[in-house]
């Protein structure tokens, strides 16, 4: 009988009074709920990376960190990603993109999704996300999760109790959950995707509108 789908979700700051946790443990119970997807966070606070100086990507030589190692071993042990992203100066937080750099194997041909948070929703910082997963060779689900906070990247620094604009109809828009949505609905058809990532098969190719064809 085929195992289902492992999906991390992928908390991308690390501050102390960082506003990730919330819209973490939401999407955390939006899939939950479903019954053919195993889901797991992933805290970068618990992979204290060093700055990426290997000689190269562990696509060309294996990485002599043994942080880097253990990181590259947990992602590698999942079948797709979604993260949350922090919009920090119109991109990424800084520890996210040290992350991403550290491994490189383990993304490729995997699926993934986010749900950022900051200035117009985050929406700079999953750009950036975009492009940087393109060249890691993974893919992304077709709809993204933005949500709309008051003070931008502020938002790691103030206390609120729960994400403005994260609720069931945000959620049914992004495609994260619910019935004939792309997304989270789109990870259950990921355990024949897994089963055949042994067999050599050309690598996506991003379009220019931002998708991906097989």
């Amino acid at each position: 009988m085929p195992t289902k789908p492992k999906i991390a979700i992928i908390i991308g700051s690390t501050r102390p009074t960082r506003f990730a946790d919330k819209p973490a443990q939401w999407i955390l119970k939006q899939v939950q709920a479903r019954d053919d997807i195993d889901v797991e966070i992933v805290d970068l606070r618990d992979h204290p990376l060093p700055f990426f100086d290997e000689a190269a990507s562990n696509a060309y030589a294996p990485s002599q960190s043994a942080e880097a190692v253990r990181w590259q071993k947990t992602v590698g042990r999942y079948d797709g990603y979604i993260f949350v992203v922090a919009e920090y100066n119109r991109s990424i937080t800084g520890v996210l993109k040290n992350a991403l750099d550290q491994s490189y194997v383990e993304w490729a041909r995997k699926p993934f999704t986010a749900i950022a948070y900051g200035t117009a929703g985050g929406s700079r910082a999953l750009e950036h996300l975009r492009g940087i997963h393109a060249c890691s060779r993974s893919y992304r689900r077709q709809r993204l999760l933005h949500c709309l906070l008051d003070g931008g990247q502020q938002a790691d620094r103030r206390d609120r109790s729960q994400p403005p604009a994260v609720g069931e109809d945000c959620a049914g828009r992004a495609g994260l959950v619910g019935e004939g949505h792309d997304g989270c609905e789109g990870f259950g058809s990921l355990t024949s995707a897994r089963q055949s990532r042994g067999v050599s098969r050309p690598a996506p190719v991003f379009s220019s509108r931002g998708g991906a064809r097989p």
